[in-house]
């Protein structure tokens, strides 16, 4: 029973998302030191923005595409706040819910409604390392909010945009030593906060993954009444051409800023539920 929870698990966190080396053409040479300042500056930017949401909810649905071609369709929602709360549900096909994840400190829940499971943990035994895209709270954070999951310490652009064209190319490393190559709407001298488009890194498994995020739509925040750009569309790529998986997630609804009590997040085990270890 354990298994088939686990099972389940893999491919549900997979649906959060909800993350190889390209070359670029430049019209004009960028000198190394404008390459690496203007580049830092606008990683450091888009960290920073994702820095200042503590809070992001979704309400949406998912497409899977695995590498045989079969497509699995699924709807969710999903509440994450820093610095350690992730809650995630999925739903059937009637609309009830068919498995309930809650991540709360080093403790996790899972409900199996399906099997009558209710299951408690460390959260290490969720054993996301071995999962298709290995992400930490903070990493899954980074990608709901369309930033950077750590400080980026080191940049090389290899394209900057400007006022007219202010689309700018980047090589990241974060303070982890983890690489990522973003493309994203904004360039140096722009006062506003860049908005990330594409984001290419590989996973701790060494296999390629690449995050297109799109239809940006304004979304205001609700501890601070500012309205942001949120994109509403999520287009994970992962794998090569041989083992080849795709996710789509779009999200019908998003609330950012909504910071909850703790104690909301406590679940008891209803009632016929078996009561596991994880």
């Amino acid at each position: 029973m354990i298994s088939s929870v686990k099972s389940l698990l893999k491919g549900c966190l997979l649906g959060v998302l909800a993350l190889g080396l390209w070359g670029c053409q430049t019209k004009v040479a960028l000198s190394p030191e404008r390459a690496a300042s203007g580049g830092l500056a606008l990683a450091q930017r888009l960290y920073a923005s994702g820095q200042n949401l503590t809070a992001v909810a979704a309400k949406g649905s998912a497409t899977f595409t695995a590498a045989s071609g079969s497509k699995h369709y699924f709807e969710f929602e999903a509440y994450a706040q820093k610095p350690d709360i992730f809650v995630y549900v999925v739903f059937g096909p009637t609309g009830t819910p068919v498995l309930r994840i809650i991540l709360m400190g080093d403790e996790v829940t899972v409900v199996d409604y399906g099997q009558k499971v209710f299951l408690t943990g460390h959260k290490d035994r969720l054993d996301m390392a071995r999962l298709p895209v290995p992400l930490t709270l903070t990493e899954l954070l980074a990608i709901l909010t369309g930033s950077l999951p750590a400080p980026p310490v080191k940049a090389e652009a290899k394209r900057l945009g400007s006022e007219r064209d202010p689309k700018s190319e980047v090589l990241v490393t974060d303070q982890n030593g983890v690489p990522y190559q973003i493309t994203v709407d904004g360039y140096p001298e722009s006062p506003a906060a860049p908005v990330l488009k594409l984001l290419k890194t590989q996973t701790s498994l060494g296999e390629a993954l690449v995050v297109a995020f799109s239809d940006q739509k304004s979304v205001v925040r609700r501890d601070n009444q500012e309205a942001v750009l949120f994109p509403h569309k999520i287009t994970a790529t992962l794998g090569g051409s041989n083992n080849r998986r795709v996710l789509d997630i779009r999200y019908s609804t998003v609330a950012l800023g909504a910071v909850r009590p703790r104690e909301v997040f406590f679940l008891e085990r209803p009632t016929g539920f078996a009561s596991e270890e994880l």
